[in-house]
């Protein structure tokens, strides 16, 4: 997530980022892990676990990409730096306003990308 500032980005994705980990931890749980195959279900298992207690701190400083362009391009680069080729850029998350993904997306665009080409 794009914003001018990183603080800007921080407030502004807070929120919607902490809903997408509820939504990923209650999709997670323990009946529908019981229901997939034996070899898939310890790492659901650590996957459950990690989402029942990442803090929004822990995700900003060892998953996501929210700042200001410099801050997300230095963690793009921190990803290529580590063997990353490709990433997934989920824009629109935890409905978040169109207008604030629109910006991001533009923000990126313009001047996250041109670094990487």
């Amino acid at each position: 997530y794009v914003a001018p500032t990183d603080a800007q980005a921080l407030a502004e994705a807070r929120d919607a980022e902490m809903w997408y980990q509820e939504s990923l931890r209650r999709f997670l749980i323990p009946e529908r892990i019981d229901r997939v195959h034996p070899l898939l279900q310890p790492g659901f298992r650590a996957m459950q676990e990690r989402f029942a207690t990442v803090s929004w701190e822990q995700l900003v400083a060892e998953s996501v990409a929210f700042g200001s362009p410099d801050t997300v391009a230095e963690r793009v680069d921190e990803f290529r730096r580590l063997g990353v080729g490709e990433m997934l850029c989920w824009m629109n998350f935890g409905g978040l306003p169109q207008d604030r993904v629109r910006r991001s997306m533009e923000l990126f665009a313009r001047e996250v990308m041109p670094r990487f080409r």
